[in-house]
């Protein structure tokens, strides 16, 4: 009986995590959307009092070549909610993966291959943590300014992090 009651708390759990992952990556996409939008129409958004969001969003590190990272960032957030949809339907990726990608012997296909949806989750959620504690340490000892948006997306970032290395510990309790 315990047992059973476990695994049923454990797979409640998962689904919690997992709806929660989805809630933080629509955060993301609706504040890289918004800076996004606002880019594009060649407008630097409005800021909360106490922030120079126009410094930091017209800095050199806001860039990647001529593409805002708000880009990256709403493809980022895109994808961590595809992913997080597509393991809360139970679908495997490795499907796609494999019918896509050429036949070739090399090592890092292979490991593309085998990838989970779930392992495909915790590789972008880690991507996009590292890359936030990087744009936070630029905002923090390079700019020398605080955008609001960006601590929104940074906040996003480390929350799907964080939810992931949950859900990954639900789902190796389980097994």
């Amino acid at each position: 009986m315990f047992i059973k009651n476990f695994r049923f708390m454990i797979t409640n759990m998962k689904t919690i995590f997992t709806l929660a992952i989805i809630i933080a990556a629509i955060l993301g996409i609706y504040d890289a959307g918004y800076i996004t939008y606002e880019k594009m129409l060649g407008v630097v958004p409005p800021c909360q009092p106490g922030f120079a969001c126009a410094t930091v969003l017209e800095s050199p590190w806001a860039y990647i070549g001529p593409i805002p990272l708000a880009i990256y960032g709403l493809v980022y957030y895109l994808s961590i909610l595809t992913l997080a949809i597509m393991y809360f339907m139970q679908f495997d990726i490795r499907k796609i993966t494999q019918k896509i990608l050429p036949e070739k012997d090399h090592q890092l296909i292979k490991l593309i291959k085998r990838m989970t949806t779930r392992e495909w989750m915790m590789a972008f959620s880690t991507f996009g943590f590292c890359f936030s504690l990087y744009l936070l340490s630029l905002m923090a000892f390079v700019i020398n300014a605080w955008c609001y948006y960006c601590l929104i997306s940074a906040f996003a970032c480390i929350s799907l992090f964080i939810l992931n290395l949950l859900l990954w510990i639900a789902e190796a309790k389980t097994k």
